[in-house]
């Protein structure tokens, strides 16, 4: 797994739920596969696979999500999405009292790489059925 100490600097004066949930994100997300690559974009912490994949967020209110950049051509089978003015990202929202089912999160992680790795297309965009 690759940190990086920009992304440690960055999520350091993030309130203690917001680091320990990102934290608790950016280790499956860097253990499920090496070679997602790790920085900030955007004044965010970013992960690029074969393209821009996902990113972690906080939130003014001291919370923090997870964007998923092809999130329009994912299954969604939990119905958590939240799905704003933006055209493709979906979103995981983390608030501070909730419970959270990491195995859940790691499936749309692993599904959202599997759109980068083989359906990502700049030409042809398909959701899959």
């Amino acid at each position: 797994m690759m940190f990086s100490s920009e992304v440690d600097d960055l999520v350091f004066s993030w309130t203690d739920h917001q680091r320990e949930t990102f934290h608790a994100i950016q280790n499956i997300i860097l253990e499920v596969n090496p070679a997602i690559v790790e920085s900030v974009k955007y004044k965010v912490p970013f992960y690029t696979l074969n393209g821009l994949l996902m990113y972690v967020s906080p939130t003014k209110d001291g919370n923090l999500y997870l964007g998923f950049c092809q999130g329009d051509l994912m299954l969604d089978a939990e119905g958590i999405f939240v799905t704003d003015a933006t055209k493709n990202i979906r979103k995981i929202y983390f608030m501070d009292q909730d419970e959270v089912d990491w195995q859940i999160i790691r499936s749309y992680i692993l599904e959202a790489i599997a759109i980068n790795l083989h359906q990502r297309s700049f030409s042809k965009r398909k959701k899959p059925h």
